[in-house]
């Protein structure tokens, strides 16, 4: 994931997780908590994803970027049960 970082503008120097890693790894930690906290993970999540829903070259990164950390199950759950996609 270090590899795949992305550098801020302001300060120099910090990088955050490229948004596909963003939203793959929320859903596989949540799946491992109790429902309040998985419910609170979801409406971060859906946050994330409305930032990037109408980017079409997005989401088949983000299938593939689930699909390489084995992480597709999860981001299925996930994305089934958002408000988004509801």
């Amino acid at each position: 994931m270090r590899s795949r970082a992305v550098a801020v503008e302001r300060p120099a120097g910090i990088y955050v997780l490229a948004m596909e890693d963003r939203i793959c790894i929320p859903p596989h930690i949540c799946s491992r908590r109790r429902t309040a906290a998985w419910l609170r993970d979801l409406t971060d999540l859906d946050l994330l994803l409305r930032d990037v829903a109408l980017d079409l070259d997005f989401w088949p990164r983000l299938t593939a970027r689930a699909d390489e950390l084995q992480l597709s199950r999860s981001l299925f759950y996930a994305l089934r049960y958002l408000p988004l996609f509801s």
